[in-house]
């Protein structure tokens, strides 16, 4: 009988550091997680007046920059095929940067920051925003009296 109970005590304690071992895992997987998103996508100014300056700035959730993959997109083409853009990444921010000395007609529509982390091809975090460009006119105006 005293056997028995010994036995039944050997396997108590190795089921609690089974148990003890599964919680601690468990709980190293969370703490080593940090889900990759855009926290947010911003124009400055969102509304350009015919070659004034455009910033856009993409700041992302991750602690990792070397391993994300970043690009950004104008109407759904890679702005890698646009002229006049600086594009500039801050790992220190968490930020990538377009920059658009003159902003002209060409370069309005809908920016996409796009990322993905490296090693997951599937997985494309994406948002977007519009940007307008506006021509200022100056209209002349002749009274009729002149034309008489």
């Amino acid at each position: 009988m005293i056997n028995c109970v010994s036995i039944l005590l050997n396997v108590i304690e190795n089921v609690e550091t089974h148990i003890s071992l599964i919680s601690k895992i468990q709980l190293h997987s969370i703490s080593v997680s940090n889900p990759l998103s855009i926290l947010e996508l911003i124009a400055d100014p969102p509304l350009v007046s015919n070659c004034s300056k455009l910033e856009l700035t993409c700041r992302i959730s991750s602690n990792s920059y070397s391993n994300l993959n970043i690009w950004w997109t104008l109407r759904n083409e890679n702005i890698s095929t646009i002229s006049d853009i600086i594009e500039s990444y801050m790992p220190s921010t968490n930020q990538s940067k377009l920059t658009i000395e003159c902003a002209t007609f060409q370069h309005q529509g809908s920016y996409a920051c796009n990322v993905q982390q490296i090693n997951e091809s599937e997985l494309i975090y994406r948002k977007e925003t519009n940007v307008k460009i506006f021509s200022e006119y100056s209209i002349q105006v002749i009274p009729l009296k002149s034309l008489f």
